[in-house]
């Protein structure tokens, strides 16, 4: 930036030039801040944990025995995920869980 002098003659016209300089680089520096906090939030994404299928407890498992109605194995499990189309004697649970986040390696 170059010196600025200040003649009596034109010191409005001087420090209003002197003003929109300061206010230019004051956008400026604003400008590059807002972008900087832009480019700090693009880490931040949150990713949540997604679960799918029936998550069977194994003091519910325990409680399994054999000659229970389906009514009763469903109220204990929940109804099943996959119900097989083949064979209605074969219930199939499944559970998956995928962390939002990946673990560093």
């Amino acid at each position: 930036m170059r010196p600025i002098i200040l003649n009596s003659n034109n010191m409005s016209t001087q420090l209003k030039l002197l003003h929109t300089q300061a206010m230019h680089g004051s956008r400026t520096l604003r400008l590059i801040a807002l972008a900087a906090f832009a480019a700090l939030l693009c880490g931040c994404v949150y990713r949540m944990n997604i679960q799918q299928g029936n998550f069977l407890e194994a003091g519910k498992v325990d409680q399994l025995q054999v000659g229970m109605t389906r009514s009763q194995v469903r109220f204990l499990l929940g109804t099943p995920m996959v119900p097989d189309a083949f064979n209605d004697d074969r219930w199939d649970y499944l559970y998956y869980m995928r962390r939002g986040r990946l673990e560093s390696r």
